[in-house]
């Protein structure tokens, strides 16, 4: 009797285990993503609403020949309306990939870049968003 209470008992322990490693694994699960590819030209591109707080935003870019620059305004909204800027990148674009960095923790509902400025034969820069889901 006690060694079926026993077996039961490590099975139920063994459910509850996998359960809870499996819930901290969903949690766990990083997103990234594009919120623009390859810009050609300035101006504001389509927002985004990430699932996530804590955020890691990428810019990389290039050019074909020679050398050129790239400026990105990261721009957040609660409305999607009303947008502000939390922060910049620049870019020294290259024939090699460049990049930049940007992070932030603060929730904002939604995001989305604007390319400011870009010169360079070719040139073309892309936003990368990382974040964990939550």
């Amino acid at each position: 009797m006690l060694n079926k209470i026993a077996r039961r008992l490590s099975g139920i322990l063994c459910v509850l285990a996998f359960l809870l490693f499996a819930t901290n694994e969903v949690h766990a699960t990083m997103l990234t993503e594009k919120l623009f590819s390859d810009a050609t030209a300035t101006g504001a591109k389509a927002s985004q609403s990430p699932p996530c707080k804590e955020r890691a935003y990428h810019l990389t870019g290039s050019v074909s020949a020679s050398t050129g620059a790239a400026g990105v305004t990261l721009e957040t909204s609660n409305d999607n309306v009303n947008w502000v800027s939390a922060g910049t990148m620049a870019l020294t674009l290259g024939t090699t990939v460049t990049s930049d960095t940007l992070t932030s923790d603060v929730p904002w509902r939604y995001v989305r870049g604007n390319v400011t400025s870009i010169s360079g034969t070719d040139a073309t820069v892309t936003l990368w968003i990382s974040c964990e889901r939550q």
